[in-house]
């Protein structure tokens, strides 16, 4: 899948650096990986609310996300959120957990999914991201924009959050 992924940046014209790791599945575990790439350490919450909307999260990876305080900020019904499960990730966007990225937003978008994506203003201003390409042994680094381009070129949209 993750050559998918490569594929259609190189399609795009998006420049992007691969940097192979030992698999990782918490932000815990990747903060030693993290110092050695160039670039604003992520995670990514897959979430949704009441009313089975889901949202894709993509913050710091070592900020604090008050769940409560995210569903006020979007706008979830029922006023809450939980963490989607690992059949509806796998389902929804091929993935596994600890492989959540934005990347899956292309596949669930494919498979005719609507998830809402929220990028944390703290990671666009750091004009470079890293993020998994659909597995976790593996960090995928380019430009916060390029990443909103692509996106937008497959008509989803980089809704932005102050977390």
């Amino acid at each position: 899948m993750h050559d998918f992924i490569f594929q259609t940046l190189e399609e795009q014209h998006i420049s992007f650096q691969n940097h192979k790791h030992e698999k990782v599945y918490t932000v815990a575990q990747s903060n030693k990986i993290d110092k050695g790439i160039n670039a604003q350490a992520t995670k990514n919450l897959f979430v949704k609310d009441k009313k089975k909307n889901y949202f894709l999260i993509t913050a710091v990876a070592d900020k604090a996300i008050n769940l409560k305080q995210v569903a006020k900020q979007i706008g979830a019904k029922g006023g809450s959120l939980s963490f989607v499960s690992a059949d509806q990730l796998l389902e929804m966007m091929n993935l596994t957990p600890g492989s959540v990225t934005p990347f899956g937003l292309l596949i669930a978008k494919q498979k005719g999914f609507d998830i809402t994506f929220y990028l944390d203003q703290e990671v666009y201003d750091a004009q470079k991201l890293g993020i998994h390409p659909m597995r976790n042994d593996m960090t995928t680094v380019l430009k916060t924009a390029d990443l909103e381009n692509l996106l937008i070129s497959k008509n989803i949209r980089c809704n932005f959050i102050d977390l």
